[in-house]
């Protein structure tokens, strides 16, 4: 058995009653909004404050505004049906859900309830009739601010570096040059010249510092 019971009816872990801000916005207020972005748009914010609104394109600090169009609309706090702002906040989501819930809100022709606290804490859309009541949780972006004090506080909590192993012990197992035979040597060279020249292998890694020899014997002696 996969241990989840029938009769117990799977919600999402939030409170809408609790959200620091709430907005009902008309079915045609925000589906004009979005129009005005170019498709190629990942994501919006949504920025309140106390007299209005703003949704703005959202544009990454990695990426220039020069080479990015800057798209930004202004609602009025009087434009929603109800305009409920306890503490200035912006959340930032992906606009392609987004369009896809204004549609649906537009095909049952009903307004939309937008409930949200901080960055990175989900917004909830709710579309709610005397029938039924849907409710949409969308993810949004994390504070940057808060995301550069987590990294910097795991830096400062990871163990010291690897030292780096001494230069002087791998230049002590560093291959001596091979010195040529003689006739001495070998017994083959009685009557043969020996003659050493580079080898072409050695040639091509000149950078690694090894020396190999090889040995040519000159049959025309």
């Amino acid at each position: 058995s996969s241990g989840i019971n029938a009769e117990w009816p799977l919600r999402p872990g939030f409170n809408k009653n609790t959200a620091l801000v709430h907005l009902v916005a008309a079915h045609k207020l925000l589906g004009e909004c979005v129009h005005h972005f170019l498709p190629n748009v990942m994501e919006v914010t949504l920025a309140v404050k106390p007299n209005f609104a703003l949704v703005t394109n959202f544009v990454e600090e990695e990426e220039s505004y020069s080479k990015n169009l800057q798209t930004q609309l202004k609602l009025m706090s009087s434009e929603f049906s109800q305009y409920n702002v306890a503490v200035e906040r912006d959340v930032t989501f992906c606009l392609k859900e987004f369009r896809a819930i204004l549609a649906f809100q537009d095909a049952v022709n009903l307004p939309i309830n937008l409930y949200f606290d901080n960055p990175g804490s989900p917004i909830i859309m709710c579309v709610e009739d005397s029938l039924y009541e849907c409710d949409f949780v969308l993810a949004t972006l994390q504070d940057q601010n808060n995301i550069t004090s987590q990294y910097s506080q795991s830096i400062q909590h990871q163990p010291p570096s690897r030292l780096k192993p001494n230069s002087d012990h791998y230049a002590s197992q560093v291959p001596t040059p091979r010195t040529p035979q003689t006739s001495q040597d070998n017994p083959f060279l009685n009557k043969k010249q020996a003659v050493t020249q580079p080898s072409p292998y050695c040639q091509s890694t000149e950078k690694r510092k090894k020396y190999r020899l090889r040995l040519c014997v000159d049959t025309t002696a």
